[in-house]
């Protein structure tokens, strides 16, 4: 569990980060006010990464262990986060825009959570 808590919240803070910064640039038309923007939006992002990223995560880690401890992992873990997803969009509304930025939050936190766990595996 020490291995779990130290490698989410190192993925929480990198996948916020760089939502906010393409999500600030993205929607800024001025080069002078990027940085407020930037600032400004990790104040939504930081929410919508604990509910695609964090919460879908600790689902997966609390079912796997006695729920499917034959099943390949990866499966599991992408069933639980694409149906996050579809939650997602659903309590949202259809925003083309948010939605594609929630997409690109959750795969980047599935991407750095198996590339972090590989990487744990090794050094340990």
């Amino acid at each position: 569990m020490k291995h779990f808590l130290i490698r989410n919240f190192i993925i929480y803070f990198i996948v916020s980060i760089i939502t906010s910064i393409t999500v600030g640039i993205t929607f800024t038309e001025y080069p002078s006010s990027k940085s407020s923007m930037i600032v400004f939006t990790s104040l939504y992002v930081f929410p919508f990464i604990f509910i695609l990223g964090l919460i879908p995560n600790l689902i997966y880690e609390l079912l796997s262990k006695k729920t499917f401890p034959k099943f390949n992992r990866i499966i599991i873990k992408s069933i639980i986060y694409v149906s996050s997803l579809i939650t997602f969009y659903f309590i949202i509304g259809k925003s083309f825009y948010i939605l594609s930025f929630a997409i690109l939050a959750a795969s980047l936190y599935f991407l750095l959570d198996e590339w972090l766990r590989k990487w744990n595996k090794k050094t340990h």
